[in-house]
């Protein structure tokens, strides 16, 4: 399950915000409405991603904030703000950051960045590791093949998917809805159709490394 730090001086908007990352099955580590705080906040927490608003109304925003947290902690950021201006993206040209959102913010457009922030972060944590050890098999990350003493084993390609999108961050539950929105690419499906799936990459492995966690989701842990 992927973590957040919000970052919000407008009270409204921070609640509004906590509540919908928590609808979409994020976990919001802290709610913040300062630089100080938000600093505070990365140091104990290492969030995955930072969802913070540019204008702070104090010396130091969110640019600066972004930039700390990438420079110190390898955190990427989504900025928002209530206006859209040249020269603020001109200052955040050197700072790794995932989406920059317009007060009001439309639903389906925070969700979609936030899905493709979060997915492109836990790829990147995993991008240099080509073959990963799941449960004695191993995984390669390029091929989507899973080996048995040199041996593949078959799995279907959503079986692939299923592996590949749980391997990139292991050890860690992703929800429902993620995992059915990278495997099934969009397609019409149901909680019922992922378990068949699930058990379906279990028998072929004869392993029962994806663990579930009941009303959130699965992950790859060790036995």
């Amino acid at each position: 399950m992927s973590n957040i730090l919000i970052v919000e001086d407008e009270e409204v908007t921070a609640f509004a915000l906590e509540i919908f990352c928590q609808k979409l099955g994020y976990t919001v580590l802290d709610t913040v409405n300062s630089y100080n705080n938000a600093l505070e906040a990365i140091r104990k927490e290492r969030p995955d991603l930072i969802l913070t608003d540019i204008q702070l109304n104090e010396d130091k925003n969110g640019l600066d904030l972004a930039l700390i947290a990438q420079e110190k902690y390898g955190i990427s950021s989504i900025f928002l703000t209530a206006y859209y201006n040249e020269e603020i993206l001109k200052q955040a040209k050197h700072i790794d950051f995932h989406g920059y959102i317009i007060k009001p913010y439309k639903e389906n457009e925070l969700e979609a960045t936030l899905k493709l922030a979060l997915y492109q972060i836990a790829k990147d944590k995993r991008g240099k590791e080509r073959y990963i050890d799941i449960c004695e098999n191993i995984f390669d990350m390029k091929t989507l093949t899973l080996y048995d003493n040199e041996e593949e084993i078959h799995l279907s390609k959503k079986g692939k998917r299923l592996l590949y999108f749980l391997a990139l961050d292991y050890g860690k539950i992703k929800t429902y809805n993620e995992i059915i929105d990278y495997v099934y690419e969009g397609e019409n499906t149901t909680l019922d159709t992922l378990r068949h799936l699930i058990k379906r990459t279990q028998k072929s492995t004869n392993k029962k490394c994806i663990k579930a966690a009941r009303n959130v989701g699965y992950g790859l842990m060790e036995t």
